[in-house]
């Protein structure tokens, strides 16, 4: 998935990547959420979804795990705090 953003400020691009977030979360689709993290990306769950502190890394673990604790969780509207 290729994301465009038009206006490339901090907070812009922060508020599109949550908005991506937010929908693969709600979609369920561990490919959706897959193409928002890069290979090499880590995840630090400060309790939120695991309830545990944790780190995971890797794309396909991130998107995995997320989708797993998702399912039953359905969290969403994330949002940017300027």
């Amino acid at each position: 998935m290729t994301v465009a953003i038009e206006e490339h400020t901090d907070l812009a691009v922060a508020t599109r990547w949550l908005e991506l977030f937010s929908d693969a979360l709600a979609s369920g689709s561990s490919s959706a959420l897959s193409a928002l993290f890069h290979a090499d990306s880590h995840w630090r769950d400060m309790v939120v979804f695991s309830s545990r502190i944790r780190t995971l890394s890797g794309g396909a673990t991130i998107s995995e795990s997320l989708s797993l604790a998702c399912a039953a969780l359905r969290p969403g509207d994330f949002s940017a705090i300027p």
